[in-house]
């Protein structure tokens, strides 16, 4: 099978773009924008915005955070895609997004973009359009770069690049959230769906490596997220899992819990460890206030 050319690519998304293009707002001076020769995005002051030959587009002025690898993102993706450590997790959403009927999503904060995947790839009906957006470049290219079907942004979740009421579902997983943008470009009934870590999340890695806490409370988090929406729903999912070698590898990889670790204290934790991670998460759906 022939992979797409990076012009096809470019093309495919632009067109979608196209399609939807009544969502997007220029990130510079919020003027409408249109599609320019299948390559790039244009507002009516002429900011221009292309599309990479991966097929996405980069809608901020806002620098790229480097902290966030491809590596990291590359261990993301094959920690989620190749193990089950999240599956109860998309299966709670998947079913709260069933419920309800919605015709386009946001993934705000998608990095690589495999949690938007995995909830898509289990829906029975698939949304109009599904977007993935977030600050990094790297990770943004490598969503591109495998999912050809979603609109692929790198944005800034304090500026997003979208008009007022233009999605129907934001998703927030594992990821900062900024509820002010959230109000204003979801529609009426629209639902915000925001995944926290728990008491527990992660906690055989910070029971090993010493500067890190055992526990933390999300009380906060939640207090937020319910003064900027009525919460309709909550699910508290505490599991364990058990990991193979390389996928403990990409675990330690992908977690910012452990950017100061090093590579021997990464191998001393792989070592010792049962291969067993407790995953630990309180899921939040809520509507704007009034």
């Amino acid at each position: 099978m022939n992979e797409v050319s990076p012009l096809k690519k470019r093309i495919k998304r632009a067109q979608l773009a196209q399609k939807h293009i009544d969502l997007f707002q220029c990130p510079i001076c919020n003027e409408s924008m249109k599609l320019h020769e299948f390559k790039s995005l244009l507002c009516l002051n002429k900011h221009t915005f292309d599309f990479a030959k991966q097929g996405y587009v980069h809608l901020t002025t806002r620098a790229n955070d480097r902290l966030y690898t491809r590596k990291l993102f590359e261990a993301r993706r094959k920690m989620i895609l190749s193990s089950a450590i999240y599956d109860p997790l998309h299966q709670v959403l998947s079913e709260a997004i069933e419920s309800i009927s919605l015709k386009n999503v946001l993934d705000a904060g998608s990095g690589e973009g495999s949690h938007l995947h995995r909830l898509i790839e289990s829906r029975q009906q698939s949304f109009e359009l599904s977007v993935g957006l977030d600050l990094s470049k790297e990770g943004i290219k490598l969503a591109a770069t495998h999912d050809e079907n979603k609109l692929w942004v790198v944005g800034d979740l304090a500026n997003l690049p979208f008009t007022k009421q233009s999605f129907d579902c934001i998703l927030s997983i594992l990821s900062p959230s900024n509820y002010q943008e959230f109000k204003r470009i979801l529609t009426p009934n629209g639902i915000v769906i925001k995944v926290v870590p728990g008491r527990y999340y992660l906690q055989e890695l910070r029971q090993h490596f010493n500067d890190q806490p055992t526990s933390y409370s999300n009380s906060e988090t939640t207090s937020l997220f319910n003064e900027n929406f009525n919460l309709i729903n909550k699910h508290k999912l505490s599991y364990q899992v058990s990991l193979l070698e390389d996928q403990m590898k990409s675990l330690l990889e992908m977690t910012p819990l452990l950017w100061k670790a090093s590579k021997s204290e990464k191998e001393d934790f792989i070592m010792k460890s049962q291969n067993r991670i407790t995953i630990d998460l309180d899921l939040l759906i809520g509507i704007a206030r009034d």
